[in-house]
C-alpha cells in the first residue's frame, strides 16, 4: 500500500511534465512554422480604390509630366467593389498613375481623358480641392487613378 503511496504521485508528475514538454515543443514548431510563413511571404496590398476629395498642401513638379502632391483627405466614398484605405483628414504623397503605351511613354491616344486629367491637376495650387479615385499601391504609394468631376 506504501509503495502505491508513493509511486502514484511520482507516476503523475512524470506523465505531466511529458505532457508539458510535448505541448511546449508543438507550440515552439507551431511558433517556427507561424514566423516563416509570416517572415517568407511578403506582405500583399489587396486591391483597393478610395473615392476622395481632397485639399492641395503643395505641389512639386519634376517636370512637365511629373509630380507629386500633398493633400489632406476632405472626404472619401467608399466604393463596395473596392476596399478603401484612405483615411478622411490624413494627408498622403500622390503621383499620378498615367495610362503609358508600349514605349513606356504617357499614351494621350488611348486614355486622353485620364492621362489630361492627371496633368491638369499639376496646375492646382496650394488650397484648390480636387476629387479623385486614389489607391495604395504594392510598394505602399499612393498613386492618383483618375481625376473625378
Amino acid at each position: 500500500m506504501n509503495l502505491i503511496k508513493f509511486t502514484a504521485p511520482l507516476l503523475f508528475i512524470l506523465l505531466s511534465s511529458c505532457c508539458t514538454n510535448v505541448s511546449k515543443d508543438e507550440n515552439k514548431s507551431n511558433d517556427l512554422s507561424m514566423n516563416k510563413n509570416v517572415q517568407g511571404q511578403p506582405t500583399t496590398i489587396q486591391e483597393n480604390q478610395s473615392i476622395v476629395i481632397a485639399k492641395v498642401q503643395e505641389i512639386n513638379l519634376e517636370d512637365e509630366n511629373n509630380y507629386t502632391i500633398k493633400a489632406k483627405v476632405l472626404n472619401v466614398d467608399e466604393n463596395p467593389a473596392f476596399a478603401s484605405m484612405a483615411v478622411k483628414g490624413s494627408v498622403y504623397k500622390l503621383i499620378p498613375d498615367y495610362a503609358l503605351n508600349d514605349k513606356n511613354k504617357i499614351d494621350f491616344k488611348s486614355h486622353k481623358e485620364k492621362n489630361t486629367g492627371l496633368l491638369n491637376l499639376s496646375k492646382l495650387k496650394t488650397g484648390d480641392e480636387f476629387k479623385a479615385v486614389i489607391f495604395m499601391g504594392k510598394n505602399y504609394t499612393w498613386y492618383i487613378k483618375k481625376v473625378l468631376k
